[in-house]
């Protein structure tokens, strides 16, 4: 592993799709950011109407270093990510660092990435072992195959973690992400960054929190005080989002040879995920059902890739 050098670069993903005014609001707020990133690269997961480039244009004109990338199509945020991520890794050095943004999550104060490139780099100085920091984390449950939250009386000084929670900037090292090979397309939608988060981890690198910082973003939601909750859990609203949650987890499972939670989550797809829906009387229960069984046999099956559409239950 390298060493922190002096002058290393701070990178910016950004992964916009038909939200021109959440875009235009992300990156004023990162014109006033303490800390701006100094290459940004804009992912455009979007339609062609040419708007994403008309106002990735204008914050050029500003002065800022923008770059754009369009798609053409709708890759999900996985395909999105990992378009604009492998053209990073082919320009940016070892040492330099990697920020993943989205669109309508823009920074909610003018140091947060000041903070968490701070975090970052004293982490690293620490220990070369540090391939990734954030604002906020979670640990995942190898046996049960669930992401687990933080306790409130964990949140004091530097804290692992095993994935960053998505839209809370989460930022890597280079040479870490070149080690693991970036992230991948094929998860389509949904725990893109708990595989990559684990994969790291696999790999023996850690990734960290500032326990502080997290506690005043769960300060500000009004999260305090919560008892660890299950993301991975079988209760999505959608069925399209359903499908996705339960094949993604289960393949991440499998993959990385937590076999017992491939199986533990497999179960709670096929027989928990419709029973819960019914017992809910939720209107989509059938489809939720239905969706969830799909999920968890497609994963089993190493199927990857946009099989339902978003907002849809069509299957391809």
């Amino acid at each position: 592993m390298h060493t922190q050098h002096a002058e290393s670069k701070l990178w910016a993903v950004l992964l916009t799709y038909n939200r021109p005014a959440d875009l235009r609001d992300h990156l004023a707020a990162l014109r006033s950011q303490v800390r701006r990133p100094d290459h940004l690269v804009v992912v455009d997961n979007g339609d062609l109407d040419g708007e994403t480039a008309t106002i990735v244009a204008a914050h050029r004109d500003l002065g800022q270093d923008v770059s754009l990338v369009q798609t053409g199509e709708n890759l999900g945020p996985a395909g999105g990510w990992a378009l604009g991520v492998r053209g990073v890794l082919k320009r940016a050095a070892p040492a330099d660092w990697l920020l993943l943004l989205d669109d309508n999550d823009p920074p909610r104060t003018d140091g947060v990435l000041r903070d968490i490139e701070a975090l970052a780099r004293r982490s690293h100085a620490l220990d070369p072992h540090v391939g990734g920091a954030g604002l906020i984390g979670a640990r995942f449950d190898r046996h049960r195959g669930v992401v687990t939250r933080l306790r409130d009386n964990e949140l004091s000084g530097t804290v692992d973690v095993d994935t960053f929670g998505g839209g809370t900037f989460p930022l890597y090292r280079i040479e870490a992400l070149q080690a693991v090979g970036g992230l991948r397309a094929d998860l389509f939608f949904g725990f893109e960054d708990l595989d990559l988060g684990l994969r790291l981890r696999e790999c023996g690198y850690r990734l960290v929190i500032d326990g502080p910082l997290m506690e005043a973003e769960r300060r500000h939601a009004g999260n305090l005080g919560l008892p660890a909750v299950r993301r991975t859990r079988p209760g999505d609203a959608s069925p399209w989002r359903r499908y996705y949650t339960v094949r993604n987890v289960i393949l991440i499972c499998r993959e990385l040879g937590f076999r017992r939670a491939a199986i533990l989550s497999t179960l709670r797809a096929g027989i928990a995920g419709p029973l819960v829906a019914a017992i809910r009387r939720d209107p989509q229960w059938r489809e939720l059902g239905r969706m969830s069984v799909k999920g968890a046999a497609d994963a089993w099956r190493g199927r990857t890739g946009a099989v339902v559409a978003p907002g849809l239950s069509g299957l391809k």
